[in-house]
């Protein structure tokens, strides 16, 4: 095993690369951290390694391909086997869902984000990067299929990103981090315009700083510089996993960020000839929104409950095990937020639909709402329109 130390020891490393050579050059951090490039006839084919590779695979085909569906996308293989990802793009351009042109620049995108992350590794840790070169030829048939890299052209536009980045002050702060929010009730107070605002709705403790910023289709530089900012001004912090957010200084929104993320939860589906239809219920001290529920689902697929007493509602969702969740905001003695997270923190009922309903629609109430579990939001007074579409959007009703 070689060492390497520097930007420049990195880039060298892969242009002294022989030109016969078929296999990868393996670059380790530690036990846990490593990035392999692939060559075929000393030529660059393929990048991976490194932090969320599936969630980087991803999102770069939702970039460059926005042709394939999310539906498309949540079909592709998330499990560990060999050249997975390789193997994906080659069954994409088998079914006609990516181009030639657009695999390449999709390649060469994942490949300059991987070699930024090497680079900004081995520049801002004491210790030295591991590399070995490693012969194989099993995959030479499948890399025949996919475009050939210019490893020059990769490495100047890794480089140009690493120096853009460090001249922004940002060195230390990897674009891979996990932003989520400390201070959700000093949010508009700090939010100036509707790009911010995109980008705050964006946080939700499981989504990186790059996923936030193709999420909303600005550069990462530029996401990173603003949410730096908010972690100057103690409103926003950063954590390096996912899992890693049950422990910022307020526990309380921690607790609820580290819940399941609801809003991916999938649709459930219901055969009206063999179970009850699916149990719609209501939770607002107001009669008057129970009965435009109830009323409204009336001629519909739903069976419908409501519950007028905040402090029953646990006991009762219990024995009802209710399928859909509507939740008033605005309760005495227990307030919608704070219902919200004790749901999610209840294991039978954590995985339950709940869409918040309050007749404010802030910035501070959707985050709030978002930070501590709910599963979509809703404006009072409830109308039949929204109410079925919402409905339809969490729940299926098979005939």
């Amino acid at each position: 095993m070689k060492t390497l130390k520097s930007e420049e020891a990195i880039a060298q490393s892969l242009q002294l690369i022989d030109k016969v050579f078929r296999g990868s050059l393996i670059i380790k951090a530690d036990d846990l951290i490593k990035w392999k490039f692939y060559f075929r006839l000393g030529r660059l084919s393929w990048v991976t390694g490194g932090v969320n590779s599936n969630e980087r695979l991803q999102r770069h085909l939702a970039h460059f391909c926005p042709q394939i569906s999310q539906q498309q996308l949540k079909k592709l293989p998330l499990e560990y086997q060999p050249y997975r990802e390789q193997k994906i793009l080659v069954y994409l351009q088998g079914q006609g869902l990516i181009q030639r042109n657009q695999m390449a620049s999709l390649m060469e995108s994942i490949a300059i984000e991987v070699l930024f992350d090497v680079i900004q590794y081995a520049e801002i840790n004491s210790e030295n990067l591991s590399y070995q070169q490693v012969s194989e030829e099993e995959n030479d048939n499948l890399l025949l299929l996919l475009p050939f890299l210019e490893i020059d052209t990769v490495l100047t536009k890794a480089r140009q990103q690493w120096h853009q980045w460090r001249s922004a002050g940002l060195e230390s702060y990897s674009p891979n981090l996990y932003p989520i929010i400390k201070r959700p009730n000093v949010l508009e107070s700090v939010v100036k315009n509707s790009i911010e605002k995109q980008i705050i709705q964006s946080i939700d403790g499981q989504i990186t700083i790059r996923g936030i910023a193709t999420k909303n289709k600005k550069k990462v530089l530029d996401v990173t510089r603003y949410l730096v900012s908010l972690v100057n001004s103690g409103v926003v912090d950063f954590f390096q996993h996912k899992e890693e957010t049950v422990t910022p200084i307020n526990n309380k929104i921690a607790e609820a960020i580290t819940t399941k993320n609801h809003k991916k939860s999938t649709r459930k589906s219901y055969n009206s000839s063999t179970k009850e239809s699916p149990l719609v219920v209501c939770v607002d001290d107001s009669p008057l929104v129970c009965k435009a529920v109830k009323d409204i689902l009336a001629d519909e697929d739903y069976r419908f409950l409501e519950i007028q007493e905040p402090i029953k509602v646990i006991p009762i969702l219990l024995r009802k095990k209710p399928d859909l969740i509507l939740l008033d905001l605005m309760m005495p003695i227990i307030n919608g937020y704070e219902l919200c997270a004790q749901l999610r923190k209840t294991p039978r009922l954590q995985d339950i639909p709940i869409i918040i309903l309050t007749g404010k629609d802030g910035l501070i109430d959707r985050m709030r709402a978002k930070l501590v579990g709910s599963t979509d939001f809703m404006a009072k007074p409830v109308d039949k329109s929204s109410l079925l579409k919402m409905l339809s959007k969490y729940l299926t009703v098979e005939q």
